[in-house]
């Protein structure tokens, strides 16, 4: 899991202090570029400040600390280094289209948190870098996105007091992206942190920030149609941060392509 944690939440505790702002982030925008997951066989607690306004301000964190359990032993038939590769490049965080444009892989927004279940994914983190609808939200918008609680901006009167972009985030695009990869839809999550405009059908985040989650995998075991694939590698910030161990991402195949079940921390031994 590459969340850049130490290098957000540095960002975001600056933007906090020198603005109204307490919500989430999200990019710029960005269009989806899904790959299919086909078979290789087939090819805490939140930190208060005070605004420039002398209000407090409540900075939520990202999400709380996995507790590290021990690396349960899977028996299995080893991933040949193939299998890996076909992987790794299903994993890629970024995707070249034909005209070389780089755009977010779908698939990194399932590595911004940990879960023993998809279902218990942290929308938040799902949707942190989530690419744009392509709208630009008016005025308008904005003053009906203050009203919900999940927002968070409180203190931004206008969209002209925003000093990072409001970004709306198609609840269409997100359901395509989890159920293509995991069997649901944002029904299915907890949402309630994110917020949400039904008239627009919309999420809404902000952030001036990038960092989409990788995952690179080192070796895994396929355990009839479930894949258990391990990362041992990772950046020195996400040892710093959940302390030593390797992750653990459960692919369950299904009909020739894959299915995300879980996304795990766990100790090396």
């Amino acid at each position: 899991m590459k969340k850049y944690i130490a290098i957000v939440l540095a960002l975001v505790f600056v933007l906090t202090f020198v603005s109204c702002s307490r919500g989430e982030n999200i990019p710029p925008e960005e269009n989806i570029s899904a790959p299919v997951l086909e078979s290789s066989e087939q090819s805490e607690e939140s930190v208060t400040e005070k605004s420039e306004h002398n209000e407090e301000i409540e900075e939520p964190v990202s999400e709380e600390k996995p507790q590290i359990k021990p690396l349960p032993e899977i028996e299995g038939e080893p991933l040949s280094e193939e299998e890996i590769e076909f992987f790794n490049e299903l994993f890629r965080p970024m995707l070249n289209d034909v005209t070389e444009d780089l755009e977010t892989n779908p698939l990194s927004h399932f590595f911004m948190s940990y879960y023993d279940n998809v279902r218990e994914m942290s929308f938040p983190m799902f949707v942190y870098y989530f690419p744009c609808d392509g709208r630009h939200v008016d005025e308008e918008e904005f003053q009906k996105l203050r009203k919900v609680e999940a927002w968070g901006f409180e203190n931004c009167k206008t969209l002209e007091d925003m000093v990072v972009p409001v970004h709306s985030i198609s609840k269409k695009e997100v359901d395509t992206v989890l159920m293509e990869y995991a069997g649901i839809t944002s029904d299915d999550l907890d949402t309630s942190a994110v917020a949400y405009l039904e008239e627009y059908d919309c999420y809404y985040t902000s952030t001036s920030d990038y960092g989409p989650g990788t995952f690179v995998c080192t070796k895994g075991i396929r355990d009839g149609n479930t894949i258990y694939l391990y990362e041992e590698e990772e950046p020195f910030y996400i040892a710093m941060e959940y302390g030593e161990g390797m992750d653990m991402l459960v692919l369950q195949e299904d009909e020739g392509t894959y299915k995300i079940i879980s996304h795990q921390r766990y100790k090396n031994s």
